[in-house]
């Protein structure tokens, strides 16, 4: 059975006499998916017991026992998530390391105030061709076409968002707090 339930099943002998067997059964669903946020992979289900696991060669990864996991390498990993006594593993996902600090190296576009209440000034040393925001799933907030020195970013909803903004020359990618 695949659901939490009560069950019977009747069994008969060869001489005709029966037996019923009864059986309470109880299914407990674990939610064995992994999100990344910025350099960090997740696992969804939380309160429980976690065993990364490098799916290139099914190692596990030594003292990597956490709800999350911050890998030294891009590559393919997956948890086992030990729950009630129950065993489940999750896909194998991709990790790819997404820099932050040195895509901008140069310095040629500011982002304050970062914390922000929601207004965040953008100033680039040439145009800005384009603001890009994202939550840390990395899903698209909001894109903006700009064509500007200066651009005022405004958002509504506190959190923790990746921001990419993009000149002719540069791209920049940095975290922003609102609050």
């Amino acid at each position: 059975q695949d659901k939490s339930g009560i069950y019977y099943t009747t069994y008969s002998n060869s001489t005709g006499c029966d037996s019923i067997l009864y059986t309470e059964l109880y299914v407990i669903e674990v939610d064995d998916s992994i999100y990344q946020a910025n350099d960090t992979l997740w696992a969804s289900a939380a309160n429980t017991t976690y065993q990364w696991i490098n799916c290139e060669d099914g190692s596990e990864i030594t003292n990597e026992t956490n709800q999350y996991f911050i890998p030294e390498n891009n590559g393919f990993y997956q948890v086992e998530i030990y729950n009630n006594n129950c065993l489940d593993t999750s896909n194998c996902v991709e990790y790819v390391i997404i820099g932050t600090n040195d895509v901008n190296s140069s310095n040629e576009i500011s982002i304050y105030p970062n914390p922000s209440n929601g207004k965040v000034h953008i100033q680039g040393f040439e145009n800005i061709r384009s603001v890009t925001l994202y939550d840390l799933k990395g899903m698209q907030i909001k894109s903006v076409d700009v064509e500007s020195a200066s651009y005022d970013l405004y958002v509504s909803d506190p959190g923790v968002y990746l921001i990419e903004v993009e000149t002719n020359t540069t791209k920049m990618i940095s975290r922003l707090i609102i609050q």
